[in-house]
């Protein structure tokens, strides 16, 4: 035990790896591009279903697998469900090779301003996944990177997304405006609801936080600002709940759904 703990340890730490814990996450992760470089089990419940899918796809990839006690794994993981990988780090686009990438003239992308907590931000991405956007922006700094926290929080949707890394968001925007992008802000002091207009392809949203919303630069840049139409005493939302609706709305319009 002691000398897979210190393998475990070593591998963790050795720089080019990253963590992904958690039975969809890892299982995610081997579906994606990401290389996975070995997958531990807990032994104890390795019969588990979900477990035994994993297993599966680490051999038919040929991921090493090994079958470990759980205190092992807790060594390592917080809410690991009985399984860690051990993989390479997430590889972020830039916002040219997002672009590069995108081969849909009514494409949708979703900008993410200040969105801190892995939580929230996972939660977002399994959303923006689930409505097959085109991409997801996010600035360097004041922002949830990709971590095993983000990974498990997903579901394991950012492993099927293209994330771009940005220095500066205003000027992501200005590059999409020059690449023939519609940009629309979001924010429940709008005067006009996302399900009252039409939408103009391809499109940018962004998506502020629950403190602050959209930075006053990012707000003044969009083409338009909308809010989703609520009736009860409180007007706000979770921004990552907000954002399921507005992509409901967008994409109802669109056709995608």
């Amino acid at each position: 035990m002691k000398k897979n703990s210190s393998l475990l340890k070593d591998e963790k730490l050795k720089k080019g790896n990253a963590i992904v814990e958690g039975r969809n996450a890892v299982y995610e992760a081997l579906r994606g591009p990401r290389k996975v470089k070995s997958v531990y089990i807990d032994k104890s419940i390795s019969k588990n279903i979900r477990l035994k899918q994993i297993s599966n796809l680490a051999k038919d990839k040929s991921v090493h697998i090994k079958l470990v006690d759980r205190n092992f794994l807790n060594k390592i993981g917080i809410q690991h469900q009985g399984v860690i990988a051990i993989t390479s780090p997430y590889k972020y686009f830039s916002l040219s090779s997002l672009l590069n990438e995108i081969r849909n003239k009514n494409s949708v992308i979703v900008l993410l301003d200040g969105i801190k907590d892995p939580q929230n931000f996972g939660a977002i991405l399994r959303t923006c996944q689930a409505f097959s956007v085109d991409g997801v922006v996010i600035p360097d700094r004041r922002s949830a990177k990709i971590t095993s926290s983000v990974c498990r929080a997903s579901s394991g949707a950012c492993e099927h997304l293209r994330i771009a890394k940005v220095v500066n968001l205003n000027k992501a925007v200005e590059k999409l405006k020059e690449k023939g992008f519609w940009v629309i802000g979001t924010s429940d002091r709008a005067d006009i609801s996302i399900n009252q207009m039409d939408i103009l392809y391809p499109l940018a949203i962004v998506m502020g936080s629950e403190q602050k919303g959209i930075g006053k630069l990012l707000f003044s840049n969009c083409d338009l600002v909308v809010k989703i139409q609520t009736s009860g005493k409180i007007l706000s939302l979770n921004v990552s709940v907000a954002t399921g609706i507005i992509l409901h709305e967008v994409m109802k319009k669109l056709k995608r759904i």
